[in-house]
């Protein structure tokens, strides 16, 4: 979405909105899924036991209602109904898939038409006077028999690209010209805007919880575990999801926030840096904003220099933008490449500027073991002799 090699066509996110997911799922299209998926008779059999004649009853200011009978849903905080309920959906997945008359974004490697998550679907849409009717159809018909709905009015398209915006009129989602919210996350048509508009607001929530938890008879060490415990997963979450460059200032800020609150707004009797040790160095274990930070940017580059495993669709696009050389050389290189080699992604050059940030500060070495050899723009032999492969 952010590369500067979109295709001069019209493009669309669609984020659907299911409207009550997992209290419509009817049983009969349930059994029916586990049957064509040969999930085995034996255990479709343990499904079926769990639906079997299930009953609840409401309670109400201490009052019991009577006993009825339940006939669709999957059970709240069931372990096991978030993978049934992902059974459930993949036949409307590879419908859409499938679907001739539903265009999606295609790139040399991939064709990407639908993301999902349990119950949050997010769709890749181009050719929108087409793709939009039929996706509608599709969905409308799945629902006739699996108890699948959409919230049409909660449901969120954003253009990405518009060269006639006369498809934009008498839509059923409601229209979002700059960003929508999926999983959590606000995706900005800008990627300038994905920082602005998804870590502050973290930041607020975390001043909020402050003014309450300064409310409650809490020591030092119970601060920093509702640090760890409350705060520390939200960061960490849009670390491991957000592909953008993070300035110093903002874990500067965050210290700013969670030292006083940390030290009940008293002199500081130990430095942060002894309180960031494990306990069997010294330390308190205080969380380390900025190594969690790059840490979550590691992974990404192990995925991108995996040659192993089968290759997701993100991690091939990613690898387009670069060729003809390999993504993990070039972020990896240890002189600086022009900055046309990457530059065309900003996904790319943030990673570039993160792992730079990080061999700055623990004093790596400029080669490193990892660097790929074959279409290594470092190394001129490596693009024209094919054995390095």
């Amino acid at each position: 979405m952010y590369s500067l090699r979109l295709p001069n066509v019209d493009l669309a996110v669609i984020s659907l909105d299911a409207e009550k997911a997992f209290d419509q799922v009817e049983w009969p299209h349930l059994f029916k899924v586990l049957q064509k998926c040969n999930i085995g008779d034996r255990f479709i059999n343990w499904i079926q036991l769990l639906y079997r004649n299930p009953c609840a009853r409401i309670l109400t200011n201490q009052s019991l209602s009577p006993r009825f009978n339940l006939n669709r849903g999957a059970r709240q905080g069931c372990a096991l109904s978030p993978m049934l309920f992902a059974l459930i959906i993949e036949p409307l997945a590879q419908t859409i898939r499938s679907h001739a008359a539903i265009h999606g974004y295609n790139t040399k490697d991939t064709l990407n038409k639908i993301s999902l998550y349990a119950d949050d679907i997010l769709l890749y849409v181009t050719e929108p006077q087409a793709s939009i009717p039929a996706i509608i159809d599709v969905i409308n018909l799945f629902g006739t028999f699996s108890g699948y709905r959409i919230n049409w009015k909660k449901s969120e398209l954003m253009p990405i690209r518009s060269q006639n915006a006369s498809w934009l009129e008498h839509l059923p989602f409601n229209l979002s010209s700059e960003k929508c919210t999926y999983l959590g996350i606000v995706v900005t048509k800008q990627y300038s805007l994905l920082f602005k508009d998804n870590l502050p607001s973290l930041i607020q929530k975390l001043k909020a919880n402050i003014l309450f938890w300064r409310t409650l008879p809490i020591s030092l060490l119970g601060r920093i575990n509702a640090i760890k415990m409350v705060f520390l997963p939200q960061l960490l979450y849009l670390y491991q999801n957000i592909p953008v460059f993070i300035p110093k200032s903002f874990h500067k800020q965050l210290d700013s926030i969670i030292n006083p609150f940390i030290w009940d707004y008293k002199t500081h009797r130990i430095g942060k840096k002894h309180l960031c040790k494990s306990k069997m160095e010294g330390g308190l274990s205080l969380p380390n904003f900025t190594f969690y930070y790059w840490a979550a940017n590691l992974r990404i580059v192990t995925f991108l220099l995996d040659d192993v495993l089968p290759a997701s669709s993100w991690l091939s696009m990613e690898s387009e933008e670069c060729h003809p050389f390999s993504i993990g050389a070039v972020i990896l290189s240890p002189v600086n490449l022009e900055m046309s080699l990457y530059c065309n992604n900003p996904i790319i050059h943030s990673t570039v500027r993160i792992w730079k940030q990080i061999k700055v500060h623990f004093e790596l070495r400029p080669m490193s073991f990892m660097l790929p050899v074959a279409r290594n723009p470092s190394f001129a032999p490596s693009n024209l002799d094919n054995t390095f492969e």
